[in-house]
């Protein structure tokens, strides 16, 4: 029973509907009430200029407070860099065993020999890496190494 009770209201509510549509442009106000149509499309184009126009700023603001990009160090300027950083750290390690080989003298007899030992080992590894070296400007820097330590063993 109800659900007949429903189809009858919503036809009542449809037929309702309907009439209202029918009637409401036969009355004499309804026609002035409704918008002219070039005037809204001309509203609606300037709706949409205003906010193409609030997005283009906030755009160029956002581009504006973005940081600048980070810029690439030279190749060149970050080698010659390192370089002489390594410089640095080559001309310690030289006055720190300049410093060692001073206080040799005074070693005992087995810390000389375990120090010969070492220089010893070492003294073959630069010479074997010398010996497997293929560009002349490293194995150059292996033979300095060697007589290096040759001066060392030789002042021990």
């Amino acid at each position: 029973m109800t659900s007949w009770l429903r189809v009858l209201g919503l036809r009542v509510a449809s037929l309702c509907a309907l009439v209202a549509i029918g009637l409401v442009p036969h009355q004499p106000g309804a026609a002035a009430a409704q918008p002219d149509l070039p005037t809204l499309l001309d509203s609606f184009d300037r709706a949409v200029a205003l906010v193409y126009d609030a997005a283009e700023r906030q755009v160029a603001a956002l581009e504006a407070a973005r940081p600048p990009a980070p810029q690439v160090p030279d190749v060149f300027a970050l080698l010659d860099h390192l370089a002489g950083c390594v410089a640095q750290a080559c001309d310690a390690s030289a006055i720190a065993l300049d410093v060692e080989l001073a206080l040799a003298g005074s070693l005992s007899l087995e810390r000389r020999c375990a120090a010969l030992s070492c220089l010893e080992r070492h003294l073959r590894e630069a010479r074997r890496d010398a010996a497997r070296a293929a560009d002349p400007a490293v194995r150059a820097e292996y033979e300095a190494t060697c007589e290096r330590l040759r001066d060392v063993r030789n002042s021990i």
